[in-house]
């Protein structure tokens, strides 16, 4: 079976933490900010993918941990 968020996030307790590769900046979202944002079935790849630094844009380098 793949991991994806609805998989690994099972817990309304547990967040998703964002750091930029690029300039330092990190984030956090709730369970249920992650799942409305990706979809549950949001793989880490496609999460690495599609998430931009809200402080200087980027898209290289992101660190995504539960």
């Amino acid at each position: 079976m793949f991991e994806t968020i609805g998989r690994a996030m099972t817990n309304d307790a547990q967040t998703l933490k964002m750091k930029c590769g690029s300039c330092g900046h990190e984030d956090e979202w709730s369970r249920q900010a992650a799942l409305a944002t990706l979809g549950a079935d949001a793989r880490p790849q496609l999460v690495r993918h599609r998430l931009v630094c809200g402080n200087c844009y980027s898209r290289r380098h992101t660190e995504v941990w539960i």
